[in-house]
């Protein structure tokens, strides 16, 4: 291994263990530090780790605005439903 990739390794670790997990949900610095969890498997030494990175926030957002797409569908179904029987 490249010895420039060790100590880049190892500053990476010291700076993860100085992340404070316990901020309160929803803060800046709550979603800061899931995002420096994130960004600290981004690797010099296996480029693939950040392609990774990006192309499953894709999926994720595909999947979960797929997801509210199909609850909206069910809610207006429901709704016409409603409106019709009650």
């Amino acid at each position: 291994m490249n010895l420039d990739l060790v100590v880049l390794n190892l500053n990476f670790t010291e700076k993860l263990h100085l992340i404070n997990m316990d901020n309160a949900y929803g803060s800046v610095e709550y979603y800061a530090e899931h995002f420096s969890d994130w960004l600290a498997d981004i690797q010099a030494d296996t480029p693939d780790y950040g392609d990774n990175l990006i192309a499953g926030l894709k999926l994720a957002l595909t999947d979960w605005k797929q997801y509210h797409q199909q609850q909206a569908a069910e809610l207006e179904r429901i709704e016409q439903k409603v409106n019709e029987e009650i």
